[in-house]
């Protein structure tokens, strides 16, 4: 008995017959001929067809990239999106990387294709970025059923459930960045205040080289600011001077909440649903009560190192030195609350500013955040800890009577 196979491309898909010649002949003919008649009637669609968004994805990002003058696969290029967490044309917008990816080079493994978090809700956006100039080319969906931005980088017009992107040019060198002025300007062109953020923030971090493991702590923030660079920190220090034995566990409780406690999430795989981190806000009153609290040397949360096989823990109280920070920065505490809140740029350039000097002290992180307090942990505190409607610093006796 011999086989043999009929191979027919269809578009960028392969269909293979496979059928059996008996003696007789006939019962090979009479399948392949069959096969071949149903295959006619009822054609197989397959892949080749390029989709619209697709297409037009390709043609601006090439435009794009030949706009900043640089090849595919370039040192100064990276790409930066929100597209694994947002729809295009109602269909997850994670597809639109390998357009990407084909055009640019840029990847997970090269580290110059990063994410940040967006709300299902929300249309894909997709930055080129060359860091040696600081041009960016910003890359918008406009026109599809799954955009829900409200402030178009430029008029569009799309017919219904088809996604068109659109670009506009963007300078966010690290010195524009930091200008209020300037960052005005890049903030009407992106349209949303904290889309640009997230963008600028993102991409002067990559720029100057911080760590990939902190770059996903931006992306699970959404953002990089000065409280992620907190908690980067403490994160660092506790699996320096507090690892785990056999047995033990880290619990994390985020008091006062702070911007920190989400890369301390990512960082030690500590989620509330684990029931390893909680999260406790606290009255002005009750911050004030701290005893080890202080002006711009603040109290951001403790850990726990609880042992499950002999039921008691420690915990480590940690605080994080604003002043210093501050001064390294180049500015005063009262720059990041200014007069008109987010509405004022300085609210923004301020953040940024302190970012850029703090990448410089990554590798040293007991410079700014320290060890306020160590304290042995029975099962009734630990329990008392992570309850609701309790002061966890009033449970470990650090609270003025």
């Amino acid at each position: 008995m011999k086989t043999a196979s009929s191979v027919r491309p269809m578009g960028s898909s392969v269909f293979v017959i496979r059928y059996f010649n008996f003696k007789s002949g006939q019962l090979a003919g009479s399948l392949l001929a069959a096969a071949l008649t149903i295959l006619s009637i009822f054609p197989i669609v397959g892949l080749a067809a390029e989709s619209a968004p697709a297409a037009d994805l390709k043609s601006v990002s090439s435009q794009g990239l030949a706009d900043l003058v640089l090849e595919k696969g370039h040192a100064n290029l990276c790409v930066l999106t929100n597209a694994p967490y947002v729809r295009l044309d109602d269909a997850p917008a994670v597809r639109c990387l390998d357009t990407i990816t084909d055009i640019t080079g840029c990847t997970q493994g090269r580290g110059n294709l990063l994410f940040y978090h967006a709300s299902v809700t929300g249309g894909p956006r997709i930055v080129l970025f060359r860091k040696d100039t600081g041009r960016a080319i910003l890359m918008t969906a406009r026109g599809g059923s799954g955009d829900r931005l409200t402030s178009p980088c430029s008029p569009v017009e799309a017919k219904s459930g088809t996604a068109a992107f659109q670009a506009v040019t963007l300078d966010i060198g690290p010195q524009k960045i930091v200008e209020p002025e300037a960052y005005k300007s890049i903030m009407k062109q992106v349209g949303e205040p904290a889309e640009a953020f997230s963008i600028a923030g993102i991409l002067s971090a990559w720029a100057l080289g911080a760590p990939y493991d902190f770059m996903k702590c931006c992306e699970f923030h959404n953002h990089y600011c000065p409280g992620v660079t907190i908690g980067y920190f403490i994160a660092r220090i506790v699996l320096d001077k507090y690892p785990l034995s056999k047995g033990q566990k880290y619990v994390w409780i985020g008091s006062p909440a702070k911007c920190g406690d989400d890369a301390i999430q990512v960082l030690l795989d500590l989620t509330p649903s684990k029931r390893t981190c909680y999260i406790k806000e606290l009255t002005p009153a009750q911050k004030k009560a701290i005893t080890v609290e202080e002006p711009l040397n603040n109290v951001m949360g403790m850990l726990v190192v609880w042992d499950n096989a002999r039921n008691q823990g420690r915990a480590a109280v940690f605080k994080y030195d604003w002043g210093k920070a501050c001064q390294v920065s180049g500015l005063k505490y009262a720059d990041f609350n200014p007069d008109g809140g987010a509405a004022n740029p300085l609210f923004w350039t301020s953040r940024l500013k302190s970012n850029l000097a703090m990448i410089r002290y990554f590798d040293r992180p007991s410079e700014f955040v320290s060890v306020a307090r160590e304290v042995e942990v029975s099962p009734e505190m630990y329990v008392r800890l992570i309850s609701a409607g309790t002061n966890p610093y009033e449970a470990i006796g650090l609270v003025k009577p």
